[in-house]
């Protein structure tokens, strides 16, 4: 009988022992199971989100109107075109900055364009937007004097020729 009871108190304890080891194993998969499906979970999300913005995205764009690089004689009216911007799928043209330098400095808006001397404006387009925050897009206007900008030479019935801004007499002999 001491046998039959030691033998059972054994089998209890062997089957305790492997009960314990079912659970801990059973909890280790439980656990890494968890962790996978999070990974999962989290990779997908991503890869959604990546398809997503693609396709939100796919017509965005942050462009000048018009020319880039424009001339004009001195004296002549300008009219800018402006820049046009979709981010995200949204038109925000409304929040373009327009900034227009002259030598380096800055000279406020296209209000400050002086038409009448002889200089080049950069006229600075920006936009505070997420997508667009550190781009610039720059249109030049270069206002000139045709007279000193012509290569070939001017000259008018009494012999006065033009010529890169100087102003050469020819002798006529007769």
């Amino acid at each position: 009988m001491l046998k039959s009871i030691n033998s059972k108190i054994k089998n209890l304890t062997s089957r305790k022992e492997v009960n314990e080891k079912k659970s801990s194993h059973t909890k280790k998969e439980k656990q890494a199971t968890f962790k996978l499906a999070i990974i999962f979970c989290l990779l997908f999300g991503a890869l959604i989100g990546y398809i997503g913005v693609k396709f939100v995205c796919k017509n965005d764009y942050f462009e000048i109107n018009g020319t880039k690089n424009i001339t004009l004689s001195v004296g002549d009216s300008y009219t800018d075109a402006g820049a046009s911007v979709v981010a995200f799928g949204k038109n925000i043209d409304d929040k373009i900055v327009i900034e227009v330098y002259n030598n380096n400095e800055n000279i406020g808006g296209l209000e400050n364009i002086d038409t009448s001397i002889e200089t080049t404006y950069q006229i600075v387009y920006t936009v505070s937007s997420l997508r667009y925050k550190n781009i610039k897009l720059i249109r030049t206007l270069q206002i000139i004097n045709e007279l000193a900008q012509d290569d070939d030479a001017i000259v008018n019935e009494w012999g006065v020729t033009w010529r890169n801004r100087i102003m050469y007499f020819t002798i006529l002999y007769h």
